[in-house]
Order: structure tokens, then sequence, then C-alpha cells
């Protein structure tokens, strides 16, 4: 058994954080329950911060002592004992390990009640039906890690309509997902929370690369990214990076002299640590069910913003299965995981050879290599084609295309298909929109 004082101790650092930090109250209501919680008086407090909260109302001290007073179960001695929380100050950061903390000593408490319940009946002789009744009224536990639970429709609304109102006041753009950094695909298409997309393409169309480009405009906005290569080494992902960034070849880059090259080093170093991001490049762990305990035991540490597989067929799944079943567990476990941990994951993906049976080389969704369930699990598609992979450099009226790159939005859920023009610099593997 969990210890109690432990327990306790654990409910009053998160209440601290719920009475200090409005918007983490508000993020508490689909998160907890009262009966998360051990002892009553922590009960009793996080009670009046959910139907506060859930209210619309702003959660403080004020309004806390003002709903317990409501309920008759405010005296001198819940009112000292709520000031001491507050006062506690806990750092807000704790907020997602906090939850975490107390919804599995909880589980473990229920869990122990159901054992010495199924054991008392087991010895005083009962039927299997009997069994199974207790362990349904425990079917609560069975939940996602973070402890999503049903939310009404007027509850949903109710949160759109403030997350609105407070964009309105601040003058900014409601996001409903993470942008790109290119404009014209930022327009149709976001990494939302709690949905999966591929990028696919032939060999050397540069997906990797365009991958890598999002991910350099998203650490440019402080993002923490979670980066699984399976066909680079981390010291060459940091070479895209100075390549990219300084406008130089890779090529190039290796002839510097080291002297140059610990320029370039301490040039990138310092731009990334001012943007205070965060890239996690794993290139070691390509089963699959370690990546996404890793993802958890990352997520955990400290949120993720986003996930990205590169590329997602070199993954390994345990067991004599065809490769289009291990493709179809891969995206489905992925599917799973995104709408657990309300993160995006960017699968990349190849496509099958029979691009290269058509006389017309442009991508369609079937082309998946190995599909499987990949087309259903995601929720955008995306593919790269350059005509001068082909040998088409010039387009019907003689106009040089041989560095031109088209984004295929193939499958968009939350919006609009298309194609989007891109200057590809072979060199420096820089996507760039064009603007015209």
């Amino acid at each position: 058994m969990a210890n109690t004082t432990s327990n306790i101790g654990s409910e009053k650092k998160l209440l601290s954080i719920l009475l200090n930090n409005p918007e983490k109250a508000l993020a508490s209501i689909s998160l907890l329950n009262h009966k998360c919680f051990t002892n009553i008086d922590n009960r009793n407090i996080y009670n009046a911060i959910w139907t506060v909260a859930d209210a619309g109302e702003s959660v403080d001290t004020v309004s806390i002592i003002h709903q317990l007073r409501s309920q008759g179960i405010l005296d001198t001695t819940l009112k000292q004992y709520l000031n001491d929380i507050v006062e506690m100050q806990t750092n807000p950061e704790h907020f997602i390990s906090l939850v975490k903390e107390v919804i599995d000593l909880w589980k473990i408490r229920e869990t122990n009640q159901m054992i010495e319940k199924m054991g008392q009946a087991i010895q005083e002789g009962t039927s299997y039906n009997n069994l199974k009744s207790i362990m349904n009224r425990y079917s609560h536990l069975d939940t996602s890690t973070n402890g999503d639970k049903p939310e009404t429709m007027l509850s949903i609304i109710n949160k759109a309509i403030r997350e609105t109102e407070d964009a309105i006041k601040t003058g900014t753009q409601r996001e409903l997902g993470l942008r790109f950094g290119y404009p014209k695909l930022d327009k149709v298409m976001s990494l939302r929370p709690g949905n999966t997309y591929c990028i696919a393409a032939r060999p050397a169309m540069g997906k990797t690369s365009f991958v890598l480009n999002i991910i350099d405009n998203l650490l440019q906005e402080g993002k923490r990214i979670y980066l699984v290569s399976t066909e680079m080494q981390k010291e060459e992902i940091m070479e895209k990076f100075i390549t990219m960034k300084q406008a130089i070849s890779n090529e190039d880059f290796r002839s510097l002299p080291e002297e140059h090259k610990l320029e370039r080093y301490k040039e990138l170093y310092s731009y990334n640590a001012a943007k205070n991001s965060e890239l996690l490049i794993d290139s070691s762990s390509f089963q699959l069910y370690d990546t996404i305990a890793r993802i958890r035991a990352l997520h955990k540490e400290k949120p993720l913003d986003l996930v990205v597989i590169d590329y997602l067929q070199q993954l390994e799944l345990d067991g004599n299965i065809n490769r289009v079943q291990v493709v179809s567990e891969i995206t489905r476990k992925y599917k799973l995981l995104s709408s657990e941990l309300k993160i995006p994951i960017i699968e990349v993906s190849q496509l099958s050879r029979k691009v290269e049976e058509r006389a017309i080389k442009i991508p369609i969704l079937s082309d998946l290599r190995e599909s499987g369930s990949i087309e259903q699990d995601m929720s955008g598609v995306i593919f790269i084609y350059r005509p001068a992979y082909y040998g088409i450099e010039e387009d019907d009226n003689g106009n040089d295309i041989s560095n031109l790159a088209e984004i295929m939005i193939a499958k968009n859920k939350f919006g609009r298909r298309g194609k989007i023009k891109y200057i590809f610099d072979n060199e420096t593997t820089l996507f760039r929109e064009i603007k015209k």
C-alpha cells in the first residue's frame, strides 16, 4: 500500500498549484475528480476548485472560501488549512507530474480495495460471475494514463468561448495546433494535438530535409521536440542543421579546417540556446514499444510539443508478422499515443516503387509503401515531389524548374487539399515557399 503521508503531501502540492495558477485549475477539471484525493479536506478543497473552474469563474482563495462556505463545510480549521496550502507556492512546472502521481496513487488504492474484496469473496466461496461483478465496479481504473474523461458539450463550448475571448483581449490568433513555419502551408493545415501526420516520398526527394526544416522552424518558437532517426546519426543531423542555418553545403562543411568547424559549432549552439528550445535526438531505439516508452518518459519529465519518427518502415516489432501488419500496428499505436498524450506526431514514410512504374510519377495515396493503415490512421498526408529527380528540369513553357519541389497535401482531415510550390536548395537542403 502506498504511504498515506506521501499521498497527502503530493495532493497538497497539487492543490497549491491549482490555487495559485487559475489556468492550471481549469486544465485539471478534465483530468481529475475529488475521489482522487485521500484526505477529506483535500477532497473538499478540490471539489470547490472543480465547481468554480467548471462554472467559468477564476479560481483564487476568495472564490474557494466562498464556495466552501456555500456548501456549509467551512470552519476555522479548514480555512487555516487552505491558507497553508496557498502559501506553499509549489512550482507550476510540476503540475503534470503531480497530476499523474495523484492519479497513480488513487489507482493503487482502488486496486488494493478490489483485491481485498475479491480475496474476501473467494474465501467465502463465490462464483466467477460474482468476481467479474466486483471487477466491473472498478472498470474506471482502465483509463489512459492522462486521466482523461468524457466531457459535456457545454463544457467544451464554454472552454472554447473562454479561449477565444482571451485571444480577442490579447489581440492574438487562437492556435488550433503547431504551425509548420511556412505561411501557405500554415493556412490550410496545422499540427493538432492528438493527431498523427505522414510526410511521404520516394528516396532522395528530401523528406528528411523537409522534416528538419519544419523542426527548425518550431525550435525558433521554443518548442520541445523528440526525433527518432533511423536513417542518420546524431552528428549527421547536427551537420544538417549547420548546412540549413549557415548556408553551406555538407561537402564544403566537411572540408573546412577544424578551427572553422569549431566556429560553426559554437554559432549553432548559441543560436539554439538563445531560443530556449529543445531537440531530443534518438538514433538508437528502433523497436516500436521502446520508442513509445521513451516518449511517455520524456513527456512525463517535461511535456513534449511534437514527436517525429523518421521513418516508420524502419521500426521493428516483435513477432513473425508481415510488413503490412507491422506498419499497421505501428501507425495504430502512435495514433493512440498521440490521442492519449495530446501531442501531434509526424511519421515519415517511404512510397512504394509503383510510382516508378507509371508514366506520370506524381504520388497518390495508394503509393504509401506497405501502406496497411497509414492513410486511415493519419489526419494529414503530405507528399514531396521534385520533377528534377525524374530528369524534368523545364516546364512546358521552357521555364527552369530544376530546383522546384511540390508539397502535395493529399489528405487533410481539418481543411482542404492542394499543392504548394517550393524552391529546394540541394546544397543547403533548405525548402522555401515560392511567394508567387
